[in-house]
């Protein structure tokens, strides 16, 4: 990795570059491992198979597959401890159309009859005031989400910086994400994050994700300092080999931009770990070096060859 100074009195950041990246993973026999990680069997596996592997290995930290592949999304007990711990909050919502007993909110419809104090107007725009529970759109994690109308002063196209926060354990990450929370609330700072909702699925390094379009430092800054109060094992000072390694655990990288497969929108962990499949497939059947394979994917796919966390200007 190359450390780049992040400013008077801050800790350095450590970026991985795609030789990087290349060189943390290599085949041993039939067995494709990171530096500290065993990703699994390589032989007979489809661009698919190994993706999924890689993303376990590389980037989520959990290479269990009877934990994270076991086909139960949701863990209803766990939902009610976090919801029971975490201060409600609301979000205002953009409505598309209003009509009897609906809202129109983006593609979806919704049954609805708001209070005309839920309903209000900014800048021509209509917004519903909601809670900041979202609905569960990334399976097994809880989504919460504080936007204000006063907040829109960004666009939504505007670039999304993710900020991953390791866990090992599912209470400690509730009450670190408890504080995180009140903490950004009380900054008066946009935000949207989402935390693993399934306690068989821990340890992982994105079991707490924060999601930044604006005041992205001051956010990142307020995680950190969160982070520091308590103690860490291991494990949660570890990152996604993928990210920008900020210390402590905590790790950022960009929302991808080319970030499609088959139709259906990759995550940051997802779309890296494609691109570096991608890599290993031509690299195990052309021959070509690893670093060459990896830098012509990542090239292609949008990914900064200088830093494998952020997206390249072209």
């Amino acid at each position: 990795m190359t450390a780049v100074a992040a400013g008077p009195g801050k800790q350095q950041v450590c970026v991985p570059s795609v030789e990087h990246v290349a060189q943390r993973l290599r085949v041993d026999g039939t067995q494709l491992v990171t530096a500290d990680r065993n990703v699994g069997g390589i032989e007979d596996q489809t661009e698919q198979e190994l993706s999924d592997r890689i993303y376990r290995a590389a980037h989520a930290g959990n290479t269990d597959d009877t934990k994270t592949l076991d086909g139960v999304l949701q863990d209803y007990e766990f939902e009610r401890f976090v919801r029971g711990r975490v201060v409600d909050g609301l979000t205002d919502v953009a409505v598309d159309s209003i009509s009897t007993g609906a809202l129109s909110i983006g593609r979806v419809s919704v049954s609805a009859s708001p209070t005309e104090e839920a309903l209000f107007e900014v800048d021509g725009t209509t917004y519903l005031r909601t809670t900041s529970w979202r609905p569960n759109l990334s399976p097994g994690f809880l989504l919460y989400d504080h936007r204000l109308a006063s907040h829109r002063a960004t666009s939504d196209d505007a670039p999304i910086e993710r900020i991953y926060i390791a866990q090992s354990d599912p209470e400690t990450a509730v009450s670190e994400w408890a504080v995180c929370i009140e903490r950004l609330i009380e900054l008066g700072i946009p935000f949207r994050t989402k935390l693993l909702s399934r306690r068989v699925r821990y340890p992982r390094s994105d079991a707490l994700v924060v999601y930044a379009q604006q005041r992205g430092s001051e956010i990142l800054e307020a995680v950190l300092d969160v982070r520091r109060q308590r103690t860490t094992n291991e494990f949660e000072k570890s990152t996604s080999l993928f990210v920008a390694d900020h210390g402590h655990g905590v790790g950022t990288a960009q929302e991808p931009l080319r970030g499609h497969q088959r139709g259906v929108k990759e995550s940051f962990g997802q779309h890296r770990s494609t691109v570096v499949a991608r890599a290993f497939a031509r690299h195990r059947s052309e021959g070509i070096s690893l670093t060459t394979a990896l830098e012509q994917s990542a090239s292609v796919s949008g990914v900064d060859l200088a830093d494998f966390s952020r997206n390249s200007q072209a």
